[in-house]
């Protein structure tokens, strides 16, 4: 009897400790805290406003409605390296008037040039586009892009449009370029050969532009498949070191010119051609070299080799199996003045004055 009363009492408190743990784990209630006043902004902070945006047009049905004639332009066959023209007609099937912009006007590369007849359109009213190919050198097909944004409201926000071409070869020219060599003696004799690869006959009309130092002969005359022109040189009146193309004008169906490129190789040249001197101060000089060589092997004698400024002197002459080394000294401008300056060297060939070469010396720190 007294054990179960002891064992009830331990119980008693053993609950009554346990409830008081779990009191104590409870979280506390938080107190009350007063609101805290957000900071006030200044009068002159809320008074600026937003950065302005223009506004962007938006497109509508009702706007402006861009459209070509056709999509795809095709020059059909064309010569490497002509220049074919083609039209497409734009025109507004829209409600309103839209305007298109000669640089909202994408091609793929420079070879295409696209030129608007005008840059607005009313509805109904109708423009064309112009555009020039030229054609690549390499024969085959070719497709190229030109991408049209006319400006909102107006649709659609792009017009692409295509052209193609085939390149075929209809004349070949042979050879397509000629070095005229300004050597002693005789000038020498070209034959170029011009044939059409389709079979039409065609005549040569001329060669231009006229080149001191050469004379053309050919039968204008002939209509044939087949024409030889032969361009002969006269090297005492040949440009020294000179590039160019001449053009023959002929009558094919799908060619009217061709395109000869031509050099003129000098009898002389100096190595380098331009010389830079880099040292050259206030009261100082500096010495380089230069060689002067035959671009034929052909032997010859320097003459007199001066300066055009007077800045430069050639202290040593030295003679080489292929040629000349001068050794040249320049020298700053007396008042000392400038930073950068330059002079020629002028150098003379003994008894050919018309080879006489100039060589650009220039002070650059």
């Amino acid at each position: 009897m007294e054990v179960n009363t002891m064992v009830r009492r331990m119980a008693a408190v053993g609950l009554g400790l346990g409830l008081a743990w779990l009191a104590g784990c409870q979280p506390k209630a938080a107190k009350p805290q007063a609101p805290v006043a957000a900071p006030a902004v200044p009068a002159t902070a809320a008074a600026v406003p937003a950065a302005a945006v223009p506004p962007v047009p938006p497109r509508r049905a009702e706007a402006g409605l861009l459209a070509a004639d056709q999509t795809e332009y095709d020059f059909g066959e064309i010569e490497p390296g002509q220049t074919a023209k083609g039209q497409f007609t734009l025109s507004n099937r829209g409600k309103e008037a839209l305007r298109v912009e000669q640089d909202k006007i994408h091609v793929d590369c420079g070879c295409t040039r696209p030129k608007l007849e005008k840059t607005e359109l009313r509805p109904g009213e109708k423009g064309g586009l112009e555009v020039e190919l030229t054609a690549p050198l390499t024969p085959g097909p070719v497709t190229k892009r030109i991408i049209v944004y006319p400006e909102a409201p107006a649709l659609p926000e792009q017009l692409e449009l295509r052209i193609t071409a085939k390149v075929r070869r209809f004349v070949q020219m042979t050879p397509e370029q000629l070095e005229f060599k300004v050597k002693q003696g005789a000038g020498e004799t070209f034959t170029v050969t011009v044939e059409s690869l389709d079979g039409t006959a065609f005549q040569v009309l001329d060669v231009s532009p006229p080149v001191a130092g050469l004379t053309y002969a050919f039968d204008r005359a002939a209509t044939a498949t087949k024409h030889e022109v032969r361009i002969q040189t006269d090297p005492a009146k040949l440009p020294r070191t000179v590039s160019g193309v001449l053009r023959l004008r002929i009558t094919h169906r799908k060619v009217t010119e061709l395109l000869l490129q031509y050099t003129v190789t000098a009898p002389f040249t100096t190595y380098p051609s331009v010389k830079r001197f880099t040292r050259v101060e206030k009261g100082c000089t500096e010495t380089e070299t230069i060689d002067v060589a035959s671009n034929f092997g052909e032997a010859f004698e320097l003459g007199e080799a001066t300066s055009e400024s007077r800045l430069m002197e050639v202290v040593e002459t030295t003679k080489r199996p292929e040629g000349y080394r001068l050794t040249v000294r320049m020298r700053a401008p007396a008042d000392g003045a400038a930073t950068r300056f330059r002079d020629y060297l002028i150098i003379n060939i003994k008894d050919r004055p018309q080879d006489t070469l100039r060589v650009l010396c220039y002070y650059l720190p």
